[in-house]
């Protein structure tokens, strides 16, 4: 008796043992269909070496970050939009539509294509290469082909798995961001305007209404400071953000972005600061948002 129940009890097992194994020794087009959030960030940095630089390498660099989203259908084609800052001079305030053919090999490695307009109007393809990670909750991938030629950036999508309502946007959250800014009126000797690298952290949180207020700390070049803000956090069903922040002593702050994972997590791209005397300036810093759990 005990050794029919045995036997019964492992044909039960045997099942979806096997189908997780074989989910685990391959992937197909099946592994990523559906709807990602993603964030990239990349340059385009020509410098020249010396033996024994002081602060930096002499040299042109041309910082670039981006965030969408993508659906990916079984048919092997995707589509999806994109917001985007090169340098702090080319700006996408409204998303950009994309789409192309995406292939996936059995060892979970693949390549999608789309193509791309550069700003003088000229076209071209670019080409991307991935890494499908954690059973197809995650793609991490790195430009192959781009139209810029020494232009190079590494991408991360999570799943969106349902609808952004306002109860599940509303929390707290911790905002990380790191870059490049465009800052006008710098004084003799520096470049006017100039392009330093910064970072910073907001730390806030959203109300059901979408209100924000929080705390950011930022270093831009040699100066560091820390102040409080206010402002918005509009998440639409689609899980794309508009976040408006009016920070005291720099102006007002606009950023696009997407949220993935039930809101736990998101990516973002901020488009210009409009500073109190009403000068705009650009900055090209890539976002990315965590929920801080513990509040």
């Amino acid at each position: 008796m005990k050794r029919t129940l045995f036997i019964a009890m492992l044909s039960l097992l045997l099942p979806p043992l096997a189908a997780n194994a074989a989910a685990q020794n391959g992937c197909s087009i099946h592994t990523i269909t559906g709807d990602w959030g993603f964030g990239a960030q990349g340059k385009s940095l020509v410098a020249a070496y010396t033996p024994d630089p002081t602060y930096h390498l002499p040299g042109a660099v041309l910082p670039g970050v981006f965030a969408g989203r993508v659906t990916i259908r079984t048919d092997g084609t995707f589509d999806g939009y994109y917001w985007m800052n090169l340098a702090g001079g080319v700006i996408s305030p409204s998303p950009i539509p994309f789409s192309g053919p995406v292939t996936v090999n059995p060892d979970c490695t693949g390549t999608w294509s789309y193509g791309a307009v550069m700003p003088d109007g000229s076209t071209f393809t670019v080409v991307e290469k991935f890494a499908i990670v954690d059973q197809g909750r995650e793609l991490r991938s790195i430009s192959w082909s781009t139209g810029i030629p020494t232009f190079t950036w590494t991408l991360v999508a999570r799943r969106i798995p349902g609808r952004c309502t306002p109860g599940l946007v509303q929390g707290a959250y911790a905002l990380q961001y790191g870059g490049h800014a465009l800052v006008p009126g710098l004084p003799n000797p520096m470049p006017n305007p100039a392009l330093l690298a910064s970072s910073g952290l907001f730390d806030f949180t959203v109300d059901i209404g979408g209100a924000m207020s929080g705390r950011m700390l930022h270093k831009i070049g040699p100066v560091p400071f820390e102040t409080p803000f206010t402002g918005t956090f509009e998440a639409s069903a689609d899980c794309a953000v508009t976040m408006t922040a009016d920070v005291p002593g720099m102006g007002e702050v606009t950023a696009f972005g997407i949220l993935v994972e039930n809101a736990q997590r998101g990516y973002g791209v901020p488009m210009w600061v409009m500073t109190p005397s009403g000068l705009e300036f650009e900055q090209p810093m890539y976002c990315e948002l965590v929920r801080m759990k513990n509040r």
